[in-house]
């Protein structure tokens, strides 16, 4: 086994999800640690929370991969009177490393996008965008259901796929039936018109605001909001590739998921 440090990791992970696919805005990348550090133990995760951190630290993690990138604004003081600041105090005194991918990912073949469709069970799964000229996809993805459904038959499948218990859609004129489905994980609701384009029957997507939701409503298609928390399914797929490339690369490491749940919100049912 060979001793293993972050840089290693990341030049495996950047091949397959490189920055520069990552949107202008996006902050992927390194947020604590550098290159040179050793990695003996990895936790996946979604978000970088408290209880996330805490869960590093009761596992003895050096390292976390995580999907959103904790720092996305310059920090003007480190006041630790601030949440945000305890989080990162706390992430720098026990020498954690964070890397994150992000919209790279999302864009990138084999990411969170084509993670989703497969969940989804979507075949000839596509580019919802024209590939650009390295051959390189859009951020959506766009599939076929093994067969037809109707309304109500794939809102329960969109439903027990994604373990939700309420739905949010908009649609101004139903089918009769379902099949070609568009996909993207997080907030979306700006790509819809791309879903239309690309003559999707349906669009998954999250965080969908009011004015947007006018937008969904206003294309040809079915809207259907499933929040973002969805792409927590870069937990147990981030910690599957990186089990594969230790065992391929025989690194010295330990991959876990983690178990914290970082959504904030509770769906409650009268």
């Amino acid at each position: 086994m060979n001793t293993l440090t972050l840089g290693q990791i990341i030049d495996e992970l950047e091949q397959r999800y490189p920055q520069d696919l990552a949107e202008t805005w996006d902050q992927v990348g390194i947020h604590f640690g550098d290159r040179t550090r050793s990695v003996s133990k990895i936790m996946t995760a979604l978000d970088i929370r408290h209880n996330v951190i805490d869960e590093a630290i009761a596992q003895q993690v050096d390292t976390i991969i995580v999907h959103h990138p904790p720092i996305f604004q310059p920090i003007q003081r480190f006041d630790t009177s601030r949440e945000n600041i305890r989080l990162y105090q706390k992430i720098i005194q026990h020498n954690i490393n964070v890397y994150a991918l992000h919209t790279n990912l999302d864009i990138a073949w084999n990411g969170m996008n084509d993670w989703i469709a497969e969940q989804l069970g979507l075949t000839c799964v596509e580019s919802t965008l024209p590939l650009d000229e390295a051959g390189n996809p859009g951020i959506g993805r766009i599939g076929l259901l093994p067969s037809p459904l109707s309304r109500e038959d794939l809102l329960t499948h969109v439903k027990q796929v994604f373990k939700l218990q309420h739905l949010v859609v908009m649609e101004q004129t139903p089918k009769a039936q379902y099949q070609r489905i568009a996909v993207l994980g997080g907030s979306g609701a700006e790509y819809v018109q791309d879903a239309a384009n690309a003559q999707a029957d349906a669009f998954i997507t999250g965080d969908i605001s009011y004015h947007r939701g006018h937008s969904c409503y206003d294309a040809n298609l079915l809207t259907i909001d499933v929040g973002h928390y969805i792409e927590a399914i870069f937990i147990p797929k981030m910690a599957t590739l990186l089990k594969k490339l230790a065992h391929e690369s025989q690194w010295d490491v330990t991959v876990i998921e983690s178990q914290s749940p970082t959504t904030p919100f509770e769906t409650i049912i009268f």
